[in-house]
């Protein structure tokens, strides 16, 4: 292979310590040096070899695309990054309201009302994921703060913030059931309300009708009315006949929705199944 640097350096006696400077060396590179003595008379030494790391003066900095949020529930968050130098990585979680913790702080462990903090060591051009806080609240908006800086502290990132929201893993509720408000010939009008924002899904079939239909392979007439098939069925309208009907509609927290069901036949009674999601 090509010498990256090469020269030679005259040595004044025996027994001196002579020195010798290499430039152009790349910041925090890996390098093998070989060296060997020559005299008068061109008798040569043996070949030594000694293996040294030039230091890293680069300021540490997330490599594009990182840091991300891979991981959000209702009680925890997980981050993953990829530094563009191997160094310490200081975190923070706070409510999104909550001011902005600064470096000094940040490396000082001093940030009140946390809801996640630590320090890792990662390393260059290497993914790393982990977790950053297990104390969230749904529907709760927080910031992720980080910064980068070398083990001794030359040279530091800045704090970086990622801000992120908690999953809703409650089902949304009826505060008001479905309740028949308006009759006509045809058509039924109902009024229900919710405690979240969500929708309705809802199935009408002529009284009687053995509905939501037993999955394939079970046993019975009908599916239990919680089971995922059960679900499945009145959110996409499945099985309900030539007869049946199906639809959904949008509503608002704690606000009055509507559901219309029309098309029926006059003087028919008929059951009507529902079901809410986020």
């Amino acid at each position: 292979s090509v010498a990256e640097r090469s020269g030679s350096i005259a040595t004044p006696s025996a027994d001196t310590q002579v020195q010798a400077q290499i430039t152009g060396l790349t910041s925090g590179g890996s390098y093998y040096l070989s060296a060997v003595l020559v005299d008068g008379r061109d008798a040569r030494s043996p070949v030594k070899v000694i293996s040294f790391t030039t230091p890293d003066n680069s300021i540490p900095a997330f490599a594009e695309g990182y840091p991300e949020m891979t991981l959000v529930t209702d009680t925890m968050a997980q981050v993953t990054v990829m530094p563009t130098k191997s160094c310490k990585m200081y975190y923070a979680v706070l409510p999104r309201s909550a001011q902005a913790p600064t470096a000094a702080e940040l490396k000082s462990a001093s940030i009140v009302g946390n809801l996640g903090y630590g320090v890792v060591d990662v390393v260059r051009n290497t993914e790393s994921s982990l977790t950053v806080s297990r104390q969230l609240e749904e529907l709760k908006e927080y910031t992720l703060y980080l910064w980068l800086t070398d083990a001794n502290g030359a040279n530091s990132s800045k704090v970086v913030s990622l801000t992120f929201k908690a999953d809703d893993e409650t089902p949304p509720t009826f505060i008001v059931d479905p309740t028949v408000n308006k009759v006509q010939a045809t058509s039924v009008g109902l009024t229900f309300r919710l405690d979240e924002d969500g929708t309705v899904y809802w199935v009408a079939v002529p009284a009687g009708t053995p509905y939501p239909k037993p999955e394939p392979g079970t046993d019975g007439d009908t599916a239990p009315l919680d089971s995922k098939y059960a679900i499945l069925q009145v959110v996409s309208g499945m099985n309900i006949g030539n007869d049946g009907k199906a639809g959904k509609v949008t509503a608002k927290a704690n606000a009055d929705g509507t559901i219309t069901v029309s098309g029926l036949k006059p003087e028919s009674a008929y059951d009507f199944y529902y079901v809410a999601k986020d």
